[in-house]
């Protein structure tokens, strides 16, 4: 037995199949399953509940199933008042701020790599695993790094950049090698009742995918006087100031937004700015999108010592969009600076922009402008 290790198990077919390939590699496994929401407050059906990842009853039902052909012991862990207070709340008050979060960045980093980890060592487990579509690679040094994943259309290395670094070398990623097409194959093969279970899309608190209406519901006429603003009525306006319209809150756009802005003007328009303070949508024809450098916070290199000369990156400034090459100058341990090669568009306040040497992860941040 090559030790005890925890599987996080959302009920999908990565995690199913991840815990069974780390069973017939020798290792003893515990799953767990995170209950981030009371099922009351989702609504049913087949469909609509194969595509979450917050422990409903199928998809416990399926993290067992997989746990328990991989030999191992399953878990069910109430987690759902750290979700809101590290998740929810944080996406929240992301967009009442005008900025445009990334949650499942945020989940990974603190109720994954943070919350659950630690939950996991009171069972005596001693590495942690997912399944993410990523990898650690292990140089001659003995020193870990994450890497994208065979699969790139697959690959999850972007969301994963806040693991912190110390925890690298204690976690699994047994599905980073393969194809999703072999890991359904090879899961059916199993006779796993995740095998064809879609793809999570959407946001996985959000039902029905409209943040808008959630966020309407969480905080419009809130206790909270300051996140209530961000669905006071304003102004659409032009680069210039002119007066094109009215919304409904600014936490209803978003940065490079173009469709559903309910203006007539004959030309494409596009969202370049919010301005907070004023309760202003700017808009405009695109050209203000463009970016040559953008400034992140919240630095964390995960494969790497902190840099202290700037070095050249491939950034991915959102999940999904190709790395650009730049130049990267660290603004001390928790903050840099990116120059792009070339100007980039739609550079989105509150996503993340993640750095890559090649296919290993270096590090990221989120954007602050």
């Amino acid at each position: 037995m090559r030790g005890k290790v925890a599987v996080a198990m959302s009920g999908g077919v990565d995690s199913s199949l991840a815990a069974l390939l780390l069973a017939e590699e020798g290792w003893e496994v515990i799953g767990f399953t995170l209950h981030l929401h009371d099922e009351g407050d989702r609504q049913s059906g087949d469909e609509v509940e194969s595509r979450r990842c917050c422990g409903s009853s199928d998809m416990i039902a399926r993290a067992r199933q997989a746990t328990l052909k991989a030999g191992g012991r399953h878990h069910v862990i109430d987690a759902r008042r750290e979700f809101e207070a590290l998740v929810i709340r944080d996406f929240e008050r992301e967009y009442a701020a005008g900025r445009t979060p990334n949650p499942c960045v945020r989940c990974n980093t603190w109720l994954k790599w943070g919350f659950l980890l630690e939950q996991s060592r009171e069972f005596g487990a001693d590495h942690f695993a997912t399944g993410h579509h990523a990898r650690i690679l292990v140089d001659a040094g003995g020193d870990p790094a994450l890497a994208r994943a065979v699969d790139p259309l697959k690959d999850q290395s972007y969301a994963l950049w806040g693991i912190p670094r110390a925890r690298l070398s204690k976690t699994l990623l047994p599905i980073g090698e393969m194809t999703k097409g072999e890991v359904r194959d090879l899961a059916a093969r199993h006779g796993l009742k995740a095998a064809d279970v879609p793809d999570s899309q959407e946001i996985c608190f959000v039902i029905g995918d409209d943040y808008r209406e959630f966020l309407q519901q969480r905080l419009a006429g809130g206790q909270d006087a300051e996140l209530a603003r961000a669905f006071e009525p304003g102004d659409i306006v032009d680069a210039d100031g002119e007066v094109l319209g009215r919304h409904a809150g600014i936490a209803r756009y978003t940065v490079g937004q173009r469709h559903g802005l309910g203006i007539a003007a004959g030309r494409p328009l596009y969202v370049e700015r919010l301005d907070r303070e004023e309760r202003r949508v700017v808009l405009g024809d695109g050209s203000g999108l463009l970016s040559g450098e953008l400034q992140a916070k919240q630095a964390n290199w995960v494969s790497v010592d902190a840099p202290r000369d700037s070095f050249p990156a491939g950034v991915m400034i959102r999940y999904g969009s190709e790395a650009a090459p730049a130049l990267v100058y660290p603004e001390g341990e928790e903050g840099f600076r990116v120059v792009f090669e070339k100007p980039q568009r739609a550079v989105v306040p509150g996503q993340s922009a993640v750095l890559y040497g090649d296919e290993i992860v270096l590090g990221g941040g989120v954007i602050t402008g």
